[in-house]
């Protein structure tokens, strides 16, 4: 939508305007629409399907680095949302260390999915610094992000501090034996993470010996943690 169109908008009874957004997507809503006008943002404000948000769904979609913004805002005013689904949008860490700036003070997320983009090391270390500080997050989805031994290292050192993330999945992360070490040093002291996904890395032998002595002592479930499992 142009910002002609959007001015246009403006010049219709808020109802109206209401129904219209009835009919667009949140990608469009939230990414097109948001920051054009100070008085859409107000109209959007009011608008019910705005304020009772609790999913945004954006999968496949060309995120970039405005509309991540948009997405960032969101999560700084949305007071209902809480789960963020942003699966393949070949996001990387640049637009990752804007979505986590804003995690680290949110309130209200409780889910993040964001399988399928290649965040690498930086991103795996945006999230790992949110995680230090978000209280509210239980379910982080990296898989296929591409973080590695260095970003499971990063992650790993995290998740001593974090008391509230239950889920981790970071499967297909290239992560080896050395991250598995990382992380299975990481369970010994945390007591909140009930779910570590690991498959699809080549942790091997020696990976699954430090998960297992690490499990010992702690009630996590790890998942396929072999390679190709």
């Amino acid at each position: 939508m142009t910002h002609q169109d959007s001015a246009s908008l403006l010049t219709l009874p808020v109802e109206l305007i209401h129904m219209i957004f009835d009919n667009l997507s949140d990608f469009t809503i939230i990414c097109s629409l948001r920051q054009v006008y100070t008085r859409l943002n107000t109209i959007m404000d009011a608008y019910p399907g705005y304020q009772e948000l609790d999913t945004l769904f954006l999968c496949d979609e060309v995120v970039g680095c405005d509309q991540i913004k948009h997405i960032v805002n969101a999560l700084r005013n949305n007071p209902t949302l809480t789960t963020i689904q942003l699966r393949q949008n070949a996001i990387g860490a640049v637009e990752v260390q804007h979505l986590t700036n804003a995690l680290k003070n949110n309130t209200t997320l409780t889910e993040f999915h964001l399988n399928a983009n290649h965040i690498g090391v930086d991103g795996g270390e945006h999230f790992a610094d949110a995680l230090r500080n978000n209280k509210t997050l239980l379910t982080l989805d990296l898989a296929g992000a591409g973080v590695g031994d260095e970003g499971a290292h990063l992650l790993a050192f995290a998740l001593q501090d974090n008391t509230t993330l239950t889920t981790l999945d970071l499967g297909s992360n290239n992560i080896n034996a050395e991250g598995a070490q990382y992380l299975a040093d990481a369970l010994r002291n945390n007591t909140t993470l009930t779910t570590l996904n690991l498959r699809v890395n080549d942790i091997g032998d020696l990976g699954a010996k430090y998960l297992a002595g690490a499990l010992q002592n702690n009630a996590v479930e790890t998942n396929d943690t072999r390679s190709g499992t």
